[in-house]
């Protein structure tokens, strides 16, 4: 493995995929306790609710972290062009 560079976006392919655990968290969290309160209080909309309030939190936190993930590759980009244009 010598002379191997290391991957530049490994860590920003781990911060998509901990974004998209965070997504499928959100929601069966939400389902989870939708269903306690449909088992709870006897009702029929518990799970729905529940998901429903688990898919809108998820995809909102899910939406806020690529675009601050987006700013943050940007930034590194626009570093190491100047660091580029720099050299010469």
């Amino acid at each position: 493995m010598a002379g191997k560079k290391p991957d530049r976006n490994a860590p920003s392919k781990f911060r998509l995929a901990g974004m998209g655990l965070e997504l499928a968290g959100a929601v069966i969290g939400g389902c989870a306790i939708g269903w306690y309160v449909d088992y709870k209080f006897e009702t029929r909309y518990g799970l729905m609710t529940g998901a429903l309030i688990g898919i809108v939190g998820g995809m909102y936190n899910l939406i806020k972290q690529a675009l601050k993930t987006i700013k943050d590759e940007q930034k590194r980009s626009d570093e190491s062009k100047d660091a580029v244009d720099g050299d010469h």
